[in-house]
């Protein structure tokens, strides 16, 4: 792939986290999940909770999902691209798209394969040491590849966040809500001060719109 075809992906991927809005409308999509997960813990306790809880809730988490993401396409309408521009996100071949999914299915597979090990196998430190690691090492990983270099302060915080469940005074089928919501609240906060930064140092554009 030619030089400045590659940069122009990477600035253009890199472009996408410059507001803070995508992280914190992750923090949102945590947040939905925490109230999910404690939500099914509340309605297993009743037997109609039970098909609640497997298909209702579920269903809720990825409507919220697209929901979100609708919401930050038209706040960076409306916020971003007056002050820093438009850009045209390069179309993905069908090849990329098709070893993405393999890709990402595979982690997302080897992921779950390694947190329901450490739920069976392990105690409590070592069960939330590892589920801390594997979330830092996807930060890292998003970090590395999208060259959002906060990420990796992210990932850390995330990683003690998992750990502290040890100590944490809950019913142990409430600690992934609690986990998730900690995670909501990380991504919340850090795309919020990204967010106040960006609309500082970018006041918007009168007149007519740029193509960046």
């Amino acid at each position: 792939m030619d030089s400045s075809l590659q940069t122009y992906k990477q600035k253009t991927i890199k472009y996408w986290w410059i507001d803070g809005l995508a992280e914190i409308a992750f923090g949102f999509e945590m947040w939905t999940l925490a109230i999910c997960l404690l939500l099914s813990h509340l309605f297993n306790v009743f037997e109609w909770g039970v098909l609640f809880a497997s298909i209702g809730i579920p269903l809720l988490f990825i409507i919220s999902i697209f929901g979100v993401g609708k919401v930050v396409k038209i706040l960076k309408e409306r916020i971003t691209y007056p002050r820093t521009g438009y850009v045209r996100y390069p179309k993905r071949q069908s090849i990329s798209r098709l070893r993405r999914l393999i890709i990402g299915g595979g982690i997302g597979f080897s992921t779950a394969i390694l947190v329901n090990l450490a739920l069976v196998y392990f105690g409590p430190a070592a069960r939330w040491t590892i589920i801390g690691l594997i979330m830092m090492m996807t930060m890292i990983y998003i970090a590395s590849v999208n060259g959002v270099n906060r990420y990796y302060l992210t990932g850390i915080l995330t990683f003690f966040w998992g750990i502290s469940m040890i100590w944490i005074p809950a019913p142990e089928s409430t600690l992934f809500g609690w986990f998730f919501a900690g995670v909501g609240m990380i991504f919340f906060l850090s795309g919020l001060i990204v967010f106040i930064r960006y609309l500082q140092r970018y006041p918007k554009i009168e007149g007519d719109e740029y193509v960046g």
